[in-house]
């Protein structure tokens, strides 16, 4: 897990574009429903600049800047928290077989996979959003490389 540990910033160029996959996911939605949909998805999904992983004996803490701030006490062990947004989070992180951040709010889930580059110095986040409101999952990728600060 310590492997994970260390500051993240985001390689802008080679991550997905937000606002191109959510309009590929709300496309087949009616014009009535597809406007509010974009507004949620769009304030609930951020490329963050930078992000923070710290692994300790006691917890493992996970701060986006501008975003969640997060300490697990433990693997699978489901934390209630507060959106940047407002929105109340339940989130959890396992780290077996992969790292894997999941987020429950307002009949939504969101699963993060931490994928690590075989050198450790980029991690991919890849993204994928399922709700009953929405007509597929959201799908993107956020590329991240390794902090030399």
């Amino acid at each position: 897990m310590s492997r994970y540990a260390g500051r993240w910033d985001l390689i802008a160029g080679e991550s997905d574009n937000i606002d191109r996959a959510i309009e590929g996911t709300i496309a087949s939605m009616s014009f009535i429903t597809r406007p509010i949909a974009r507004v949620k998805l769009k304030r609930r999904n951020v490329a963050f600049p930078s992000f923070q992983l710290d692994v300790s004996d006691h917890e493992i803490h996970v701060k986006h800047e501008q975003g969640l701030d997060v300490a697990y006490p433990a693997s699978g062990v489901a934390v209630k928290t507060r959106a940047p947004d407002g929105t109340d989070v339940v989130a959890v992180i396992q780290i077996d077989p992969t790292l894997m951040q999941s987020y429950v709010a307002d009949n939504a889930v969101r699963e993060d996979r931490y994928l690590l580059s075989d050198d450790g110095s980029r991690l991919t986040i890849a993204v994928r959003i399922t709700s009953v409101h929405l007509p597929k999952p959201l799908v993107y990728k956020l590329v991240y490389q390794r902090s030399i600060r």
